[in-house]
């Protein structure tokens, strides 16, 4: 399973991010020392997924390289044999291929379709 995440994880870094129409969306902000999640919860068909691409190009404007960003779908047919048990797996992946980033605290993790995904 590493492997179909660190393909992932390739994928998405090689690939040209698609850029959604900017909507007018404004994310709480927290102090740096506080390391948050924020979660989208909505219809299906209402936009979740181009709020993540549009916050992954907020980033990118500020300043903050793609390789430091990571985006999964889990609705991706390489994930159907995932188990809890491979969560772990995840980050093992991505800090294989960017060992440089393990004690950065700038990163950002867009974990789409998670309810797929096992507990």
């Amino acid at each position: 399973m590493k492997d179909v995440f660190k393909q992932l994880i390739i994928d998405f870094h090689a690939r040209t991010l698609p850029r959604p129409v900017k909507r007018q969306i404004k994310l709480p902000v927290f102090p740096a020392s506080i390391r948050k999640a924020i979660v989208f919860i909505g219809m299906r068909r209402s936009g979740k997924t181009w709020i993540l691409y549009q916050t992954m190009h907020d980033l990118i404007n500020q300043g903050t390289p793609l390789k430091k960003m990571l985006y999964i779908d889990f609705s991706d047919d390489r994930l159907a044999n995932l188990e809890a048990k491979d969560w772990q797996l995840l980050l093992d992946a991505y800090f294989e291929l960017y060992p440089e980033l393990i004690h950065d605290p700038d990163l950002h993790f867009f974990l789409d379709e998670i309810h797929d995904a096992p507990a």
